[in-house]
């Protein structure tokens, strides 16, 4: 990939915060991209969805580094930085990270503050954890 093909990312949602480090993030074209870093070793692989449900088991990353490092806390603009992705959001390094939630809705990204409606909430709905074992 050029710099001109690299991913510009305009979404992007922590779903790990150390060993591994990972994100789901979309693109300006709407490909969704899963971020993960973990012993030191970082991937970005596109998917058709945030669902790892639907994931094919076949896809190899469309990037994939090594710092030599055993590391798996990583920041979201390093982890950029370093797989050659733009970001393209409002990004500050001394914010904390945001609330996460592991709502899912097909077709559209995760939206914390869905997980915080007291109605949903009391109809039992908890969403899937995304970084439980498959």
């Amino acid at each position: 990939m050029t710099n001109d093909t690299m991913p510009r990312i305009t979404h992007a949602v922590q779903t790990g915060f150390g060993r591994p480090s990972q994100w789901n993030a979309w693109t300006d074209k709407g490909q969704y991209l899963y971020l993960r870093y973990r012993s030191g070793v970082g991937s970005v692989t596109a998917y058709s969805s945030a669902d790892p449900e639907e994931w094919d088991g076949n896809v190899k990353p469309l990037i994939e580094w090594a710092d030599g490092t055993d590391s798996g806390d990583i920041s979201l603009a390093d982890f950029a930085q370093r797989s050659g992705l733009t970001l393209e959001i409002p990004y500050d390094e001394d914010d904390d990270p945001p609330v996460q939630c592991w709502h899912y809705e097909p077709g559209s990204p995760c939206d914390w503050n869905i997980c915080r409606q007291p109605e949903r909430l009391a109809a039992g709905d908890l969403g899937d954890d995304p970084t439980a074992p498959l």
